[in-house]
């Protein structure tokens, strides 16, 4: 009877062991992608060219069937080299999708008799129809002296495109539309005037999560100006003049 009885619980032992091992052997796949980098995922769906993949932490995975080079067919257990198997997604928009954008910066030029300086910050919203090509619009403020006498605000349409899908991407940028400009009687300004304005830059976008990714920029600002100011309550002048500024300016995506 003992013999039996042991043989009996050596028999589940063997059961509840397998099984436990069993559940480790998930049908978890290695996927490479086109970019060299690769982890382990579930292929859940395949639709409309694209694959969905569940990572080993629950999170689900969407990517174009471009950018996956390869499926293994040999299966991993969830816990198989998974801390160097760990996938970092890269930022893609999951085109076509919108953005926003906020950048904030400087903005310089150089004359026979001065070197200038300003400030300025600008805010885009736009929808990003493909990875090369988004369109938008943006708005913003620009001080284009430091003591407040020519203040801009553009209202300006964007185009924008990115030249890869890493984590580390080139982008360009070209907003064009019209500065308005501000008058101000407590400087003395009695007219002001904008008007058109052109404003092409390049970046560098860097991050590789989809929120919070770290803009850096340079870029020209074209933006003629018109004041009628005041100076000790009679003496009247008049500018006329067009900004040709070097743009430098740092900012995040969402």
């Amino acid at each position: 009877m003992k013999t039996k009885r042991l043989t009996l619980f050596y028999f589940l032992l063997f059961v509840l062991i397998n099984s436990a091992t069993a559940q480790l052997d998930v049908p978890y796949s290695k996927v490479e992608l086109t970019d060299g980098s690769s982890f382990l995922g579930y292929l859940l769906e395949v639709r409309d060219g694209v694959m969905e993949f569940q990572l080993p932490n629950g999170d689900i995975v969407e990517l174009s069937k471009e950018e996956v080079r390869s499926v293994s067919e040999e299966k991993y257990p969830m816990d198989f080299d998974l801390e160097r198997q760990s996938y970092t997604m890269v930022y893609d928009y999951k085109v076509p999708s919108y953005y926003f954008i906020f950048t904030f910066g400087g903005n310089f030029s150089r004359s026979q008799e001065e070197f200038s300086v300003g400030a300025g910050s600008s805010f885009s919203f736009g929808y990003q129809h493909s990875l090369k090509l988004g369109y938008g619009i943006a708005t913003g403020i620009d001080n284009f002296s430091v003591v407040g006498t020519a203040v801009v605000y553009p209202l300006m349409l964007e185009l924008r495109g990115y030249l890869k899908k890493n984590t580390i991407s080139p982008y360009y940028v070209l907003q064009a539309g019209y500065g308005f400009a501000k008058k101000s009687e407590k400087l003395g300004i009695l007219k002001s005037r904008g008007g058109m304005t052109v404003r092409p830059s390049i970046g560098l976008r860097i991050g590789g999560r989809k929120r919070g990714n770290i803009l850096i920029e340079l870029g020209y600002i074209l933006q003629p100006h018109y004041v009628k100011q005041v100076f000790n309550i009679s003496d009247i002048q008049v500018y006329n003049r067009t900004f040709n500024r070097l743009k430098v300016a740092v900012g995040v995506q969402f």
